[in-house]
This record gives C-alpha cells, structure tokens and sequence, in this order.
C-alpha cells in the first residue's frame, strides 16, 4: 500500500510539472497568439478597403471600356457624316478627326482608372510586420 502511494506521488509530481511547464509555455505564447490576432484584423480590415478599391478601379476600367465601344461609335457615325458634309472635308478627314476624338476620350477614361491601381495594397500590413519583425530581432 505504501509503494502505491509513493508511485502515485511520483506520477502527480511528474504530471504537475507537466502541467507547470505547459503552463509556462501557454503564457510564453500568449503575446505572439495575441499579436498574430491582431495583424490578422489589420490585415483584414485593409484587404477589405483595398479590395473595394480595386474593385472600383475596374468597375471605372469597364466603364471606359464600355464608353469606347458603345455610345462612341454610335456617335461617331452622326459626327463623320456632319463633319464630311458641313465642312466639305472628304470622308477620310471627317473619319480621322473624329478618331482622334476617340483616341483622347479613351486615353482620359484609361488613365482616370489606373490612379486606384497605383497606390500599394496592404500597406498598413506590410508596414506592421515589418516593425515587429524587426523588433523581435
């Protein structure tokens, strides 16, 4: 009876440091558990801005795109056929000016678009990773 006692004395002592040294690791780790919880919500409430970004950059994209090869050509047709008859230009000149127009008209809605793809995505991230990884060394 006595050598049980004493195994299972030994045994509780062995699993009560068990449990301390899990203790401590638990607690070692709680800062990282709780700093990679908070870059995962910057991260996640900047992907969610920057998607809507891009988002609307395309939309803006299309609608260029859209705006080129719809109401332009039938535009263009109404504009040619004015042109070649009120100012006695040929039909060559009345189609070349009127392309031109095109030309700026697309280049203006292209551009518009392309400033919501210049600014860099998840910046906020990066910038934060980047201090705490340069603190922890």
């Amino acid at each position: 009876m006595a050598k049980k006692r004493k195994s299972n004395q030994s045994e509780n002592q062995g699993h009560d440091e068990f449990n301390d040294f899990s203790n401590l690791f638990s607690k070692l780790l709680t800062p990282l558990r709780v700093l990679i919880k908070i870059h995962l919500r910057i991260a996640s409430k900047e992907l969610k801005k920057d998607f809507s970004r891009y988002i609307s950059g395309m939309i803006m994209l299309l609608m260029g795109i859209f705006f080129i090869f719809g109401f332009v050509i039938l535009l263009n047709v109404l504009l040619i056929l004015g042109i070649s008859e009120f100012t006695q230009l040929t039909l060559f000149y009345s189609i070349l000016i009127i392309t031109s127009l095109d030309l700026f008209i697309a280049l203006i809605c292209i551009l518009s678009s392309t400033v919501n793809f210049k600014k860099p995505f998840l910046y906020e991230t990066k910038k934060a990773i980047k201090e705490t990884l340069k603190d922890i060394k």
